[in-house]
């Protein structure tokens, strides 16, 4: 890539988005988030774009502009298998193969791609012709346990858990819900943030919690993909996770930085 040329990331989520932006300008780039057609007067090297953007209209036009005047390098789409898992309650998602009118080199991103959906990820994307490289994601200081809360609400379980559980100074853990009446209710009791993708200050909320000195966060799967925040020690997921693929997002979130 020159410095007349730029990469575009797609990501599906707006924390990611921010996460991206930052570890881009903490690296020495040129980095700017897509919003609408004013973010892309002046060339950047890296382009970050949420899912729900890159499929309208206004950016497809942005960055077809950029390959017809040589200037687009390269298009990653991370995170790429919410293409398959989140499409259920996020339909522009399906719309995602349309990127690949960009005549450009695509690259796809995912640390949760089972060998039994590489099929379905080639179609969704139509990338049929696209070649794969894995390598083990397994990690060493993570461990896993299961409590059975037997006739008493697993958010007690949870709570009383958290109570007694001890975090060294700077040491975060994140407790996963599904639904928000559950996450406001542990919220509550814990005297905890809670991050909900549909809240209006949920950029605010985990900013104030990245930036303080630890402790715990209650959240939903929206904080579950990509974000690496260190300091991450504890996981808790409040009933079953939605999907296999959600939990191993999520339970990933813990040592991230080796701790």
């Amino acid at each position: 890539m020159t410095r007349q040329q730029t990469v575009i990331v797609v990501v599906p989520f707006a924390a990611l988005v921010d996460d991206i932006v930052s570890c881009g300008e903490a690296a020495g780039l040129n980095c700017k988030e897509w919003i609408n057609e004013q973010s892309g007067h002046e060339l950047q090297q890296l382009i970050v774009v949420s899912a729900d953007r890159a499929v309208e209209g206004g950016f497809r036009h942005y960055a077809k502009g950029l390959e017809l005047e040589g200037q687009l390098a390269h298009v990653f789409f991370d995170e790429c298998h919410v293409t398959y898992t989140d499409t259920s309650y996020r339909e522009r998602l399906r719309e995602l193969w349309t990127l690949r009118y960009l005549n450009c080199p695509f690259t796809g991103l995912t640390a949760t791609l089972m060998i039994e959906l590489e099929d379905v990820l080639r179609e969704r994307l139509c990338i049929e012709n696209t070649m794969i490289f894995r390598r083990n994601t397994a990690r060493k200081t993570i461990r896993y346990q299961v409590r059975d809360s037997k006739d008493e609400a697993p958010s007690e379980i949870a709570i009383k858990y958290v109570q007694q559980a001890t975090l060294s100074a700077g040491s975060r853990g994140v407790i996963y819900v599904r639904s928000y009446d559950t996450g406001g209710f542990i919220s509550k009791e814990l005297k905890c943030p809670f991050y909900r993708a549909k809240a209006d200050d949920k950029g605010e909320v985990l900013q104030q919690w990245i930036g303080g000195e630890g402790g715990w966060i209650v959240a939903t799967g929206a904080l579950g993909t990509g974000i690496n925040i260190k300091g991450i020690v504890r996981i808790i997921h409040i009933g079953r996770p939605y999907r296999l693929t959600s939990f191993v997002q999520q339970s990933g979130r813990r040592g991230q930085n080796g701790e």
